[in-house]
């Protein structure tokens, strides 16, 4: 992903759409109008795009809370109520 990339779930409830273009892009994917923004995926399920949709912000706390358990906030470069704080954020995007 991109700094400053967004995810979310597009203008048809089963696609997911970025704010940037994707590297490897499928077919139709810069049909921005069509699907609110760069297609990522589609065809999926209603219930499940918001998930989808949060997967990098996700992945990002996910990838700081091991740094934080794993060396400490201070070699993880987030605090630890900091990196809890982004996944109870994600958690929320996600609809979990």
């Amino acid at each position: 992903m991109k700094k400053g990339e967004l995810w979310k779930v597009g203008k048809q409830k089963t696609t997911v759409v970025s704010t940037h273009p994707v590297d490897d892009q499928i077919p139709g994917s810069d049909s921005t109008e069509y699907y609110g923004g760069y297609l990522v995926a589609e065809s999926v399920a209603p219930s499940r795009a918001p998930l989808l949709a949060a997967s990098p912000k996700l992945y990002k706390a996910l990838k700081e809370l091991v740094r934080c358990v794993r060396g400490g906030d201070q070699t993880a470069g987030v605090s630890m109520d900091d990196a809890l704080l982004d996944a109870d954020s994600a958690l929320e995007d996600a609809g979990i």
